[in-house]
């Protein structure tokens, strides 16, 4: 079932695989103006050399949305079960077709490529490096994440899906309160 038929006319909510009612917090409007701004952003904007970190370069596009199929396998190789919202959101927007520049500001340092927005199964790789990562510095994060208001389940599985930033996936996947969440997290004492 593709997200357009999953969020027609904009419903809340959707049959899945099981006849199991879903809720779906992002509308395919939503998806729609988010794709067609950020691509205007990325049209009109060029890199920042002042600025310091991740710039998107001038053009950068998303790559086309994956089928269900994609998707199931996506979770298959993972080993991790999505939450709605994210499904409906690869399926209309699979990464970012442009490498990010790593821009360190006015010092004489040249700016580093790095993925964009992960796009699968071209970035499997990095997300599974990242997924090792982030589950290796759990015990750490956990209590910063805290402090920042955001209370990290026991049960939770962090996909990456843009440099540090995460899809918090827990058994529940009609999560009301985050059910796209994407948490930053940067350990301090290791530089991603």
């Amino acid at each position: 079932m593709r997200a357009e038929e999953i969020l027609a006319n904009d419903a809340d909510i959707f049959e899945g695989p099981s006849d199991i009612l879903h809720v779906v917090m992002l509308s395919l409007d939503f998806l729609t103006n988010f794709k067609r701004a950020t691509e205007a952003n990325w049209a009109a904007k060029s890199i920042d050399p002042a600025l310091y970190g991740f710039q998107f370069q001038r053009g950068t596009r998303w790559n086309k949305g994956l089928s269900d199929e994609m998707v199931t396998e996506y979770e298959r190789v993972l080993r991790i079960r999505f939450p709605h919202d994210f499904k409906a959101f690869l399926c209309e927007m699979n990464g970012t077709d442009l490498a990010t520049l790593n821009v360190y500001g006015s010092c004489s340092e040249a700016p580093r490529e790095s993925v964009g927005v992960y796009s699968y199964p071209r970035d499997i790789g990095a997300v599974k490096e990242r997924i090792e990562r982030i589950h290796a510095s759990r015990i750490e994060i956990a209590p910063d994440l805290f402090g920042q208001g955001f209370e990290l389940p026991a049960e939770a599985k962090l996909v990456p899906i843009y440099i540090h930033r995460y899809v918090v996936c827990t058994s529940d996947l009609n999560s009301k309160s985050r059910a796209i969440a994407c948490v930053n997290v940067i350990k301090k004492t290791t530089a991603y």
